[in-house]
Parts: structure tokens; C-alpha cells; sequence
């Protein structure tokens, strides 16, 4: 989805299925970025080193649970929305719905074609890695509930 995302709003003149053979296409961005491995092969280790960092460095936030992950953020780094802060941050939540709509139907377009083998193929470690932070987003809360009562907020 993210690769997606970067060919149609990052401004490529290419075709989704040009794109994907490309080049220009993103492969592994977050992996990459995670471990410090920017060209060359990725393989599992690369994987398991960017789940360890994440483990251990995240507060993980869910695009698609844009609400309580800002909540979380507020919560851990002690952030309070007040005055126009809140009217901006609820805005902020309202356009990244409107923007989630359109490229969810972006990718369902793309889901049957040969781009998304293409982009699935060389975004595999990084769909790996965000299968392993939605695990770490609800295994988080815990830690959350744990913090707002350590606080005294519940």
C-alpha cells in the first residue's frame, strides 16, 4: 500500500504497472531504513533486526487507528490538546480518512494485477513488518492501560 501510495501522490508520470518494474519502485523502505541496509539484498535476519528495533524503540501508531494512536502518542509523551491543538488534530484525523478512502481503492484496483505481484514482491519484508506492528500495536495497550493507571488517570 505504501509504494502505492508513493507512485500516485509522489508525482510519477509511469503507469502503476510501469512503476513496478522500475527502478523507482520502493523496495523495503522500512526495512531498509530500520537496519541500515539501503541497496543490496535483504533476507529474514534484516526482517527479525527491524521486529527487534521495533520491539524495543516503538510506540507503534496504526494509520488505520489514526484516533488511538495519536491518543497513545499524547499519552506517552505527555502531549495535551488544548484550544485550537484539538480542533487541529481532529481535522488532521478527518483528512487522513478522506486520503485513506482514496487510496484503498486505489489499491483494491491494483489488487488483480500483475503491479501488485510486483509491488507485494518487492515490498515483502516490509508487509512482514507491518503484519508484526499491528501485533505490536494491540499488545500495547496493555502498556497503556498500565501507564494511565500507574498515572492515576483511570
Amino acid at each position: 500500500l505504501r509504494a502505492i501510495s508513493v507512485h500516485y501522490y509522489g508525482g510519477s508520470k509511469l503507469s502503476l504497472d510501469e512503476y513496478s518494474k522500475s527502478p523507482e519502485v520502493q523496495n523495503n523502505y522500512l526495512t531498509r531504513f530500520l537496519t541500515g541496509k539501503l541497496g543490496g539484498t535483504l533476507d529474514e535476519t534484516h526482517v527479525q533486526t527491524a521486529k527487534d528495533i521495533m520491539a524495543a524503540k516503538f510506540v507503534v501508531g496504526i494509520y488505520h487507528n489514526l484516533d488511538t494512536s495519536l491518543q497513545r502518542f499524547e499519552d506517552y509523551f505527555h502531549w495535551k490538546a488544548v484550544g485550537s491543538t484539538v480542533h487541529c488534530r481532529d481535522d488532521a484525523i478527518l483528512r487522513a480518512q478522506g486520503l485513506d478512502t482514496g487510496i484503498a481503492h486505489l489499491a483494491e484496483q491494483a489488487r488483480e494485477s500483475e503491479a501488485w505481484t510486483y509491488l507485494s514482491y518487492n515490498n515483502r519484508f516490509d508487509m512482514e513488518l507491518y503484519t508484526y506492528s499491528k501485533k505490536l500495536f494491540r499488545e500495547q495497550k496493555q502498556m497503556f492501560r498500565d501507564l494511565k493507571l500507574r498515572r492515576g488517570e483511570e
